[in-house]
């Protein structure tokens, strides 16, 4: 008997998933929910990262809520149950804007109404969707909404990828598959699709003064700390480095939290995080974990590409796969407790002020911000590309910018933090969160809306090089204002106190560093492909080069791409060119969504 066209696209759906489990070398079951026009699989993996873990009401209820974080919560403390979520107050916009980054889920709160998938109000879970003709689909799996009708990949989003380390506004990489903005929802019903935003958040607050700011950053950030930690009892981690972010959470911890938590650190020993990380942990009396990173060299070539490959799997292809798959092996040495994580402290920064002035958006200013500080981190090795792809690649990169910085209807300044926050971290780290959450808790306090709203109170002067963010760290413990800070020197020579006072000697120290960071930029600038590797990126990069030596046929699948340059990728395999980390990323994913591809390509 013939298949209807329904159970045809579910059977798609289900092959493309045992296709990435056994790339990703997942062990799990599917599981099929069927309610009137809507259909619902659900992935319990016990391997690395699970694809969903449903959180199921009694079955006579027509209700559900599945989650697709592990252990949500509220800004406020509350732990999110399913039966609370699946009702009509608990999906309310003011309840959403109250959950806690990263959040996931898909929820139906009655027979009739539609299933709203929902992303937080930063966006960091990367949920997907997909209109159809005649049905509507959502999934965090952008593989498998494209398995469903296949349309071949989003070159244009690739090659964006391939010089920015992430992609830009709600592209995927695959055709006609589309991310859910921050802080919006999805609603399925019927076969159609409507993408809303819910976010009660203030986008314009009222500003104040520096020492009001303060007072109400500290209070602010002790909340968010402590709603994590009653939501979480148990034994937590602090992500701790050398810089401010990390520092400001465990400042703004009571002693007895931080009595109940480790710090954890990775690098080198005698690198400047670890030398900061390990001070900082000896003078509060927190037991310090450290992850030597020199461990990664250990691996073999084949090791080290099962590793990045089978992350750019567990990412569905939007991570940079080198940084991710280092971040995997760490993830390996460690326990998968709740962990406090900095990153977005930034947003109270002034993140892209050097050099700059305010005033009205214009296609120049954006140009002119993407050539010198987006483009020049991740942008892959020129040669790859076929003539003319770059410079094409830049301009559309470029036009998508412009009409994204112009829809967040701000001056410049504060459009450029918003960039920050809502485009760049959001696909950069969230990518890694979302595949990351399934496993453990993730808390970001940095990415929660009371932050947000507070961060944007800050004017440029207030935000700028970090001042009234380092004034609230050194409200929140005076002590950890006085150790020193990484900066971009061999040697730290700033502290929080310092940024926040700025006395005159500060300044100057201020301006060789930033001068410092401009030289480094226009290094990249003239020198295209020299990227920023994470730590461990190098040692991992280097063995994924020699397995390509030493197995060419790995660079097959990428062989018939009309944008990527075939005698570049002859160059890899014979050794004769050495790719950089980005490129190495780019390339790993575009084998891994052509392996994938060619699943289902069959079926």
């Amino acid at each position: 008997m013939a298949l209807s066209r329904r159970e045809q696209l579910l059977a798609r759906a289900l092959e493309t998933l045992n296709a990435i489990a056994k790339a990703s070398g997942q062990v799990g079951d599917v599981q099929r929910v069927e309610s009137g026009d809507a259909v619902l699989l659900t992935w319990s993996s016990v391997g690395q990262v699970g694809y969903a873990g449903i959180d199921r009401l009694p079955d006579a209820d027509p209700r559900f809520a599945l989650f697709l974080t592990k252990a949500p919560y509220t800004t406020l403390g509350e732990v999110v149950t399913a039966s609370r979520f699946a009702s009509e107050s608990g999906v309310s916009d003011g309840n959403l804007t109250e959950l806690a980054a990263p959040f996931g889920a898909v929820v139906r709160t009655s027979a009739t109404s539609p299933i709203d998938v929902i992303t937080d109000v930063s966006g960091l879970s990367h949920l997907f969707v997909r209109q159809g003709n005649g049905y509507s689909a959502a999934s965090n799996s952008p593989q498998v909404l494209s398995a469903l009708e296949p349309r071949g990949f989003d070159d244009e989003a690739l090659q964006g990828f391939s010089i920015m380390g992430h992609f830009d506004s709600d592209r995927s990489g695959f055709a006609d598959v589309r991310k859910i903005p921050a802080a919006h929802r999805a609603r399925l019903q019927k076969g159609l699709l409507t993408v809303v935003r819910y976010s009660t958040e203030n986008m314009n607050p009222a500003g104040g003064s520096d020492q009001q700011l303060i007072k109400d950053g500290s209070v602010i950030l002790r909340q968010l700390v402590g709603a994590a930690v009653t939501a979480h009892p148990e034994p937590l981690v602090l992500e701790l480095s050398g810089g401010l972010d990390s520092r400001a959470i465990l400042a703004a911890m009571t002693p007895d939290m931080r009595a109940n938590s480790r710090a954890l650190t990775l690098g080198e020993p005698g690198e400047i995080d670890w030398e900061l990380a390990t001070g900082i942990a000896r003078t509060f009396g927190i037991p310090h974990d450290f992850i030597d990173m020199r461990g990664l060299s250990r691996l073999t070539p084949e090791q080290a590409w099962q590793l990045v490959y089978r992350s750019a799997v567990n990412h569905e292809v939007q991570s940079r796969p080198i940084a991710t798959g280092v971040l995997d092996w760490v993830e390996g040495q460690i326990s998968h407790g709740p962990r406090f994580n900095g990153n977005n402290g930034e947003y109270a920064s002034g993140r892209y002020y050097a050099f700059q002035r305010s005033g009205a958006v214009t296609r120049g200013r954006v140009e002119r911000l993407a050539r010198w500080w987006i483009f020049a981190n991740d942008l892959a090795d020129p040669w790859i590309f076929k003539s003319g792809v770059l410079e094409s690649a830049r301009e559309a990169t470029v036009s998508r910018m412009e009409t994204e910085f112009r829809g967040y209807n701000a001056d410049w300044f504060r459009t450029t933090d918003d960039h920050y926050t809502y485009s760049r971290m959001q696909r950069w780290c969230g990518s890694d969160f979302s595949a990351s959450a399934h496993q453990r808790p993730i808390l970001a306090p940095f990415f929660c809306s009371p932050y947000l709203e507070w961060a944007r109170r800050l004017s440029p002067d207030q935000k700028r090089m970090a001042r009234v963010f380092s004034g609230m760290l050194q409200n929140l413990n005076p002590d950890l204002a006085e150790v020193y800070i990484r900066t971009g020197s061999q040697k730290p020579w700033m502290t929080p106190r310092d940024y926040y006072e700025r006395r005159a000697i500060t300044r100057g120290r201020i301006g060789i560093e930033f001068f410092g960071a401009v030289s480094r930029k226009g290094l990249q600038r003239l020198r295209p492909g020299t990227d920023t590797p994470p730590a461990g990126g190098p040692s991992l990069t280097a063995l994924v080069r020699q397995h390509w030596i030493e197995n060419p046929s790995l660079l097959e699948p990428i062989g018939h791409i009309e944008w990527i340059d075939q005698d570049a990728m002859l160059s890899i395999s014979t050794g004769t060119r050495i790719p950089s980390t980005s490129t190495v990323s780019v390339l790993t994913n575009l084998i891994a969504m052509r392996d994938i591809e060619g699943t289902y390509a069959k079926s």
